[in-house]
């Protein structure tokens, strides 16, 4: 995906509600495996660097400045 809209982000938020924070990029990808996530989202979790995310809007971020 080149570029994420607000009804992307707003989705891909629904597929991580659960996440406990502080949360690897593998964390972060079960859960949306397991809450359903589509392989559109999923790849672009995958694409997320490895490190541990604080809080649900570093992912937001992340996924943003990587799919611009």
């Amino acid at each position: 995906m080149s570029h994420y809209t607000p009804d992307d982000i707003a989705a891909l938020s629904r597929y991580l509600k659960d996440a406990n924070f502080p949360a690897t990029r593998k964390t972060i990808i079960d859960l949306a495996v397991e809450n359903g996530a589509p392989e559109e989202s999923l790849e672009a979790l995958a694409g997320l660097p490895e490190r541990d995310y604080i809080h649900m809007d570093e992912v937001i971020k992340e996924i943003g400045s990587l799919h611009k």
